[in-house]
């Protein structure tokens, strides 16, 4: 029994190295139809790419798919656990299919027990794939009605997710069936939606290594209700946020939806924060009967959420109907629309019918947001959903062009086409690009040309791989930056990297606007002046306990204090948007721009020799992966601190430089 046990461990072992080799071609396909898609192609040309780009998507996710079969069935799984957010979480999740969803007019609602501990322990990365799964099956087999995502206490200890759809619904003798490994339930059914069967065994076996259970079953209105079960583990020690607004209970909110499950679930929102006033309209004409009773009564309503797409008479006509009237004047209007609808309708927001938008499906941030808007700040002020707010517009940093103009990058992999694919994409943005096919020719390549200030590093190459040249880079006295180019995405393996010397991890496949993150991330370092004379890396990531290291801030800028005064300059102004940005993130929980602002602190401290501040981006950026508000909250007043203490240091030494450069000119 046991040596049949290691020949299927073998050969799992053996099927996920060989999927494992498939990303590579797959990694090349994706970039070159990336890299096609910015040539001059007719529409029908256009179409083509795109029918590729789905096929090939597919095809990576049933890779991925199959690595994590493998892992599970070789009882390899790894899980976290870490202090996250899940009601945020759930509520995040439904954005993957919310397009989707509406475009196929279904109604997608989420919902969450809001008494539960705002932070809990476990893996929220895998918690977010069974989800996702499920819910995407949700809407694939949901012709028309509703998808409803809810989140609960079970008991004191066990979480309760559930899915719940008005599809096509599931054969109860088929049911139990359906988590078995490669079973679809009707091969007609395969055959006309896709997938390869795996998903629903996947998110059993997570499911099962987080000691959890899961199952289906019919839902009464049609369709099916799937579900599954985590334990409820509290993170200690990290306080909830406090959500309480100081809200009057006898403001009264009229919803008008004719989707009753989208209008429930907007009042439990509002219940929430204590508001229970609220009232039901399915259309416009029962709309506008209810307010007229209500402002004969004396009894106004002080807010009306209107959804975008009622019946016979929309939102928008709605709206001007309440403007109009001026017995409603002091009623304010909020458009409920579906993600993805906006856009054709953008031309009707010059006019100012509403006060706000809140995107559907609703989540409970932007009402937050609503309500400290609509009680405690007296400006009129727009309130738009946290999560489509247009960050491209509002946070400039993402406009800036990246200068890696006639800078050498090098790109060292076996693979030719991913060489070319990645150089291509290098030589858009401006830069040098030399190639080099193995380890060997990439450790030669940084003898013999010494401007080379960046890495694109292939982690798996014959005759010295990745790893073991980037160790003999290092060891040259290589300073510049290097970033592993790989198709794992193990963190085991990330650390590994890292001790070994390289700086960062680009994960294939990766497309164009991956590489111009990577180049955004690091530009502020690789592009500091006299690029021979900068500080090596290995200084400016040393630890220290010092907020500036004024030594290496020097040997950067060649003692030149013109220079220094200018750069410190611009990183105070850089620094002070960076932290008016950041407070802003954190009070809309917007981990990705978090993710943004920390790698930007951290390069551009780096550059100046800041190394505690740029361990306070650091710190921020990995939080924001782990969705860990509380602690970004408490790194932010850490990073106040030692921001405070860097423009002390800075005031002082530029007094100290002024001085000295005086005098000497004097002398002279």
């Amino acid at each position: 029994m046991e040596k049949s046990n290691i020949d299927i461990d073998k050969r799992l072992a053996f099927f996920a190295n060989t999927v494992h080799e498939i990303r590579t071609p797959v990694q090349t396909i994706i970039g070159m139809l990336d890299l096609l898609l910015d040539t001059n192609l007719n529409n029908e040309q256009q179409e083509y790419v795109r029918q590729i780009q789905f096929s090939t998507n597919v095809l990576l996710a049933l890779i991925n798919d199959i690595l994590d079969f493998s892992k599970i069935k070789s009882q390899q799984i790894s899980l976290e656990s870490i202090p996250y957010d899940v009601i945020a979480i759930t509520e995040r999740i439904v954005d993957f299919v919310s397009i989707e969803a509406f475009s196929k007019g279904i109604e997608l609602v989420v919902d969450a027990d809001y008494t539960l501990p705002q932070l809990i322990s476990g893996d929220p990365t895998r918690v977010q794939q069974i989800l996702l799964n499920i819910i995407k099956n949700a809407v694939k087999f949901t012709p028309t009605g509703y998808v409803h995502l809810e989140l609960s206490l079970k008991d004191t200890s066990i979480l309760l997710f559930q899915i719940t759809d008005s599809g096509i619904g599931i054969p109860e003798q088929k049911q139990q069936e359906l988590f078995n490994d490669y079973y679809q339930a009707d091969a007609s059914t395969a055959r006309k939606y896709g997938g390869s069967g795996l998903g629903l065994a996947i998110c059993k076996g997570l499911v099962k290594a987080m000691n959890g259970t899961i199952g289906v079953r019919p839902n009464p209105e049609g369709g099916s209700i799937f579900w599954f079960t985590i334990p409820l583990i509290a993170a200690h020690n990290l306080p909830a946020e406090n959500t309480a607004i100081a809200v009057n209970s006898k403001t009264r909110f009229l919803i008008v939806d004719d989707s009753p499950l989208a209008a429930n679930s907007l009042r439990r929102k509002l219940n929430s924060f204590g508001l229970y006033d609220i009232e039901y309209a399915e259309n416009a004409e029962q709309s506008l009967l209810k307010m007229q009773t209500a402002v004969e009564q004396k009894k106004p309503f002080a807010v009306v959420f209107i959804d975008m797409s009622l019946p016979k008479v929309n939102g928008w006509h709605l709206a001007w109907e309440i403007k109009e009237r001026k017995v409603f004047s002091t009623t304010k209007r909020y458009l409920l629309v579906s993600e993805g609808q906006m856009g054709e309708e953008a031309k009707m927001k010059l006019i100012n019918l509403f006060d706000g938008y809140i995107y559907k499906p609703i989540k409970r941030n932007p009402i937050l947001l609503l309500l400290k808007d609509l009680f405690d700040t007296p400006d009129e002020l727009e309130t738009v959903a946290a999560e489509n707010i247009d960050t491209q517009t509002i946070f400039d940093t993402r406009n800036e062009t990246i200068s890696v103009h006639g800078l050498t990058v090098l790109v060292a992999d076996d693979h030719p086409l991913n060489r070319k694919l990645l150089a291509t994409f290098l030589k858009k943005f401006g830069a040098n690009v030399i190639e080099a096919e193995n380890g060997k020719k990439a450790v030669s390549c940084i003898m013999h040309v010494p401007e080379i200030v960046m890495i694109f590093m292939d982690v798996q190459m014959p005759e010295m791989d990745g790893i073991e040249a980037s160790q003999k880079i290092r060891e040259l006295g290589y300073t510049g930056i290097i970033i592993a180019c790989t198709a794992n995405n193990d963190k085991n393996d990330f650390a590994l990297y890292r001790n070994t010397g390289m700086n960062d991890i680009l994960v294939k496949p990766f497309k164009q606007v991956d590489v111009k993150e990577f180049l955004e991330k690091w530009h502020t370092v690789i592009e500091l002046p006299a690029a021979s004379k900068i500080a090596t890396l290995d200084a400016l990531t040393a630890p220290t306990n010092s907020t500036w290291n004024q030594k290496d801030f020097e040997n950067t800028i060649d003692d030149n204090f013109l220079l220094g005064k200018e750069l410190i300059e611009d990183y105070r102004k850089q620094t002070a948007l960076l932290m008016q940005q950041a407070e802003q993130a954190i009070d809309r929980k917007d981990f990705d721009e978090l993710r943004r602002i920390g790698h930007k602190l951290k390069g551009s401290s780096l550059a100046i020799s800041a190394t505690a501040l740029a361990q306070c981006g650091e710190r921020i950026d990995e939080q924001a992966k782990q969705s860990d508000i509380e602690s970004i909250r408490k790194m932010f007043h850490a990073l106040k601190d030692e921001l405070t203490i860097f423009e002390i240091s800075a005031d002082k030494w530029q007094k100290k430089r002024f001085h000295r450069e005086t005098s000497s000119m004097l002398d002279n």
